[in-house]
């Protein structure tokens, strides 16, 4: 399983962001007719960690949000229920997902989107250090 599919899943298991987003979380974009709020996310970097003697089965991928809110306040609180999932997560990332070594939050910007769904956006990158699923 990979990454990003355990974080969906992880996610809509959250019974904090489940209760605000349901299943409204989005590969890339949130699409123009979706209820808002909602998230979108997308790997920004990635790559395979490699030891003095080759490669490990650890990897090391920047996953960035973008939480949507109709409000300003809307996003920045979407963000926040999200930075307090996976800030400093350590363990297994849903059910039969990835083994996650470290999660840190390491960067926060906000925007806007002015197409259909208009909305204010918070972004949240994430730094994730994992060994991927089974």
């Amino acid at each position: 399983m990979s990454l990003e599919t355990s974080l969906v899943t992880a996610i809509s298991a959250d019974p904090l962001l489940s209760g605000r987003i349901g299943s409204r979380i989005y590969p890339l974009v949130v699409p123009q007719d979706a209820t808002l709020p909602a998230i979108a996310y997308q790997v920004i970097t990635g790559s395979g960690i490699l030891a003095h003697d080759g490669p490990t089965s650890l990897n090391n991928k920047r996953v960035q949000f973008a939480c949507v809110g109709a409000t300003y306040a809307a996003a920045a609180d979407l963000a926040d229920a999200l930075a307090a999932l996976l800030r400093g997560f350590k363990g297994q990332l849903g059910s039969a997902g990835v083994q996650v070594e470290f999660a840190e939050d390491v960067n926060q910007h906000d925007g806007f989107v002015d197409e259909q769904p208009a909305g204010y956006v918070r972004y949240l990158d994430v730094m994730f250090l994992h060994k991927d699923g089974g």
